[in-house]
């Protein structure tokens, strides 16, 4: 794959939230996870293959091309895969943001784990992908590709897009199956039939 291809980073810094908890991170993450992708990011990840050997080489990747390290004390940084790649480090949360980001990609189904080790807290997180009814680990921290560390409690998502939308074309009315005002033929079929029967009623 051609690195050369990584859009460079914005460099801007959003604070979502200055004394976070832990669902705050959730939400920060699943954020990342559905932001919009650059052109470039988009060519960079059609150097993998969308088979198992290109998942394992997504693994590898991030796993020893972007270094692990945790945040500084007191932060919770989740870098979009430009400033990952630009920065060269980052913990879990980074690193998957950048393996749903070539996922989406690629256009592989995927979902998103979080998982504990002691007690109700989640504290980590990674990547699963789902390809031919299989489903693979990518954890680019754990040692293994598609294993991951036995955990305590687990938490995933299922990713959905959101949209914002600003404007929408109007639909062909003529479209077969629908009158174009929230109605469809066999609605209306049957509401005919019931004035039809009502009338006979009446007039008896």
């Amino acid at each position: 794959m051609d690195v050369g291809l990584i859009p460079t980073p914005e460099n801007k810094e959003k604070v979502h939230y200055d004394n976070g908890s832990t669902d705050d991170i959730i939400k920060v993450v699943l954020n990342g996870c559905n932001a919009d992708i650059k052109k470039g990011f988009k060519q960079f990840c059609k150097g993998f293959s969308k088979d198992e050997n290109g998942l394992r080489e997504i693994w590898s990747f991030i796993k020893y091309r972007i270094a692990y390290q945790v945040d500084d004390d007191g932060r919770q940084d989740i870098l979009l895969p430009p400033a990952l790649w630009n920065r060269g480090w980052g913990d879990c949360k980074s690193k998957t943001v950048f393996t749903i980001h070539v996922l989406r990609c690629l256009g592989i189904p995927y979902k998103v784990r979080f998982t504990g080790y002691s007690g109700k807290s989640l504290t980590h997180v990674y990547a699963l992908a789902y390809l031919n009814g299989e489903e693979y680990i990518i954890d680019t921290v754990f040692d293994f590709f598609n294993r991951e560390k036995k955990y305590k409690n687990k938490k995933d998502y299922d990713m959905t897009k959101i949209s914002m939308i600003s404007g929408l074309e109007r639909q062909n009315q003529n479209k077969v199956g629908s009158t174009g005002n929230g109605f469809n033929y066999s609605t209306l079929l049957v509401i005919g039939l019931i004035g039809v029967v009502g009338y006979f009623l009446m007039k008896k």
